[in-house]
């Protein structure tokens, strides 16, 4: 293998973040669809558990965690780096990965979920049945989509929140967009 593996999947919160820093990093990858056959064949065999985005460097290592992702190409290949040089720079960066990782996928589970829940379905019908196509691979992925709606509560973004959701997450844009 000469080019790194990332197995993952176009819903994939997490690997959107893989995705953006492979890319801007400018590393030579093949992006995989996590298929159902895909968890069974290498995903689970070789971490233990379905979980995705999964990284398979050249050299048959298999990491599994984002920010292990990043860590892993920032200490083989340092320039440029998407960590600042500067301590209170690097506390900052670090601070700001991990409120996206941690409470920005809040608002991106409730808008997966509350609006245009047909493209979810059908994201989901491209990992869990590649084979059908149509009215049974949405149909599919609706099924398969049931057990990841059922986070959605859990991280708070109920039908009730999802006023406060909306609204601090558009302030957050706000003040991004002032600030940079």
């Amino acid at each position: 293998m000469t080019k790194h593996i990332l197995y993952g999947g176009q819903l994939s919160y997490f690997t959107g973040k893989a995705r953006a820093y492979l890319n801007w990093k400018g590393v030579d990858y093949e992006e995989r669809l996590a298929t159902r056959d895909t968890y069974a064949s290498t995903i689970i065999p070789r971490i233990g558990y379905p979980m995705i985005p999964l990284l398979i460097t050249p050299d048959d290592e298999a990491i599994q965690d984002t920010s292990e992702i990043i860590d892993y190409f920032e200490a083989r290949e340092p320039e440029p780096s998407v960590v600042p040089a500067g301590p209170k720079q690097r506390l900052a960066a670090h601070l700001l990965e991990l409120f996206g990782d941690e409470w920005l996928v809040i608002p991106a589970m409730h808008y997966r979920w509350a609006h245009n829940r047909d493209f979810a379905y059908s994201e989901f019908g491209k990992i869990t049945a590649p084979a059908l196509a149509g009215d049974a691979q949405f149909e599919a992925g609706k099924k398969a989509a049931e057990k990841f709606q059922g986070v959605v509560g859990l991280l708070g973004a109920t039908p009730e929140m999802a006023p406060a959701i909306e609204a601090s997450y558009e302030a957050l844009l706000d003040e991004l967009n002032a600030h940079f």
